[in-house]
């Protein structure tokens, strides 16, 4: 058995032993206090990128379709579907949705709320519709969607938070301000956002689902990792969404922990656009464009040895090859084999055949929590041995987001999760129409590797799909725009006051659904 596997399994057994109640019956009433690592950026579904608003989002606005804990994709604001036509999708709308101002969801909403997204005047940094042609409302309830070309990960598309559904007259009201003060039909109404405080939300009594159990969510941002450990031990928080590698032992008595197998595939991103990078600001070309560079970078890098050192005793089982998860029906364990390994002499040989055996200066874009942090570090120190001074800054989130999808740094110590579909990480992170904002911050461009996610996307049948994926992590473990290191686990600690607590396998909890209906005693 894989050792991934084995992690995997036993993550998932602790999950199911520390999250059991006691056969309390639920209660109703109270307040959950969630620490996040980072402020969101935006509650406005159409606009935002990061985890933290969608953490928000997710529980002030509805989709037409979600995933379940399981990964399996359900319905939400709709009855059901069908696909009559590999090019055309007709869903039925649930007709008992009421948004948070009292007016009844229907199918012009959605439409609405796809067509902005859709219109370039929007300027939505992550255009996720780009294979719908047409979108429209069939009746009150009904909606159709015609695409452009069959296209396999569609529902999956749907079920992003981005695309949730707005009320389009809060909008046309508030504008941008509806960013701070979003309006949608989800089990919590916004209440206020004090930059860098909190988020409050309260509870929509009307929610479709169920009425929920909680009074009041509060989200309050708590960037220091230790501080937030200390908040959910002392009681200040509810809980937190990550503990420090080094306190995982402790907080499994201490703090009531829970573990999940978690789909955040973290790397470093190797900057390879042209012209936008501060190296070539400073010297008028870009190294990182010369595959021996990218291979030096990889080959001095001792990944195993990081990860190990980062998160003692399960760094093996964590270790990431390339952008999909072990677990993916779409995983190719040949890129194992590809992956460079360590040769620090080898690494200086290519460094010296590209010309750059003097090396260079660069800056490393990296967030502030403490596991990215120590890899910027032992990657800084990596890079001296091949000659290259590199500086490390860790700007405020929103700030490190927009130079990111700018290309405005070298080299990136970055994070990604997607749904269950493989299409979420590959053809975001790789795909060169989203260069940028749209995922694809390393700048990469190879058009046979375009060419067979397009085709990953449109084939008819999961053989197809997955043929054409494992072809292109083959292309993409040779020319290495990523140093790939880990599948990082969900290490969530709450209070023994929170009872069934869930979360998702992107990251964020699920506090109202068919399966949960979270409670605090």
């Amino acid at each position: 058995m894989r050792k991934w596997l084995k992690y995997f399994c036993t993550a998932t057994l602790l999950l199911v032993v520390l999250v059991s109640v006691s056969g309390l019956g639920a209660k109703v009433g109270g307040t959950l206090t969630i620490a996040l690592a980072k402020d969101p950026v935006t509650l406005d579904p159409t606009m935002a990128l990061d985890q933290y608003s969608m953490e928000i989002i997710d529980q002030v606005f509805d989709r037409l379709v979600r995933f379940d804990l399981d990964g399996d994709l359900v319905p939400s604001l709709v009855v059901s579907w069908e696909n009559p036509e590999p090019t055309r999708w007709v869903f039925w709308l649930r007709e008992d949705v009421t948004f948070h101002n009292g007016r009844t969801l229907t199918a012009e909403d959605v439409v609405w709320t796809m067509h902005r997204m859709m219109d370039p005047e929007t300027k939505a940094p992550r255009q996720r519709l780009y294979m719908v042609k047409e979108v429209r409302a069939v009746d009150e309830f009904t909606v159709e969607f015609v695409l452009n070309e069959s296209f396999a990960p569609f529902l999956a598309i749907l079920a992003n938070p981005g695309l949730s559904i707005i009320p389009k007259e809060e909008i046309e009201r508030l504008g941008d301000d509806f960013a701070r003060n979003p309006v949608g039909s989800g089990p919590f109404r916004f209440v206020s956002w004090i930059q860098d405080k909190e988020v409050v939300l309260d509870r929509f009594a009307d929610y479709w689902v169920a009425e929920p159990n909680l009074d009041k969510v509060i989200f309050r941002p708590i960037p220091e990792t230790s501080v937030a450990e200390m908040s959910v031990l002392t009681g200040d928080v509810d809980v937190i969404e990550d503990v420090l590698p080094d306190d995982v032992e402790y907080m499994k008595t201490a703090g009531n922990l829970q573990v999940m197998p978690g789909g955040g595939y973290y790397y470093v991103c190797i900057n390879m656009h042209p012209e936008r990078t501060s190296l070539y600001e400073k010297t008028g070309k870009n190294p990182f464009l010369d595959l021996r560079v990218r291979q030096a970078l990889n080959l001095a890098f001792d990944t195993d040895e990081v990860l190990n050192a980062v998160y003692p005793g399960i760094g093996d089982s964590i270790r990431a090859y390339g952008t999909l998860p072990p677990a993916s029906w779409a995983y190719n364990e040949v890129i194992e084999a590809l992956a460079p390994g360590y040769d620090l002499e080898r690494a200086k040989q290519l460094m010296a055949e590209a010309g750059y055996a003097d090396g260079f200066e660069c800056e490393i874009l990296a967030m502030s929590d403490a596991a990215r942090q120590a890899i910027a570090i032992i990657l800084q120190a990596t890079l001296k041995k091949l000659n290259i001074e590199a500086t490390i800054d860790s700007p405020e989130f929103g700030t490190l987001l927009q130079r990111a999808n700018d290309g405005d740094f070298d080299l990136g110590v970055f994070g990604w999760s997607g749904s269950p579909d493989p299409h979420d990480y590959l053809y975001w992170l790789l795909h060169s129409d989203n260069w940028g904002s749209g995922g694809n911050n390393a700048f990469y461009k190879n058009a046979p590797v375009d060419k067979l996610l397009d085709y990953g996307a449109t084939a008819s049948t999961l053989d197809e799909r997955k043929s054409y994926y494992e072809a292109a992590q083959v292309i993409v473990a040779v020319e290495l725009p990523h140093i790939a290191l880990y599948w990082k686990p969900e290490f969530l600690a709450k209070t023994s006051r929170v009872h069934d607590l869930q979360a998702h396998f992107q990251g964020w909890f699920t506090l109202v659904s068919p399966e949960v209906n979270v409670w605090v005693e």
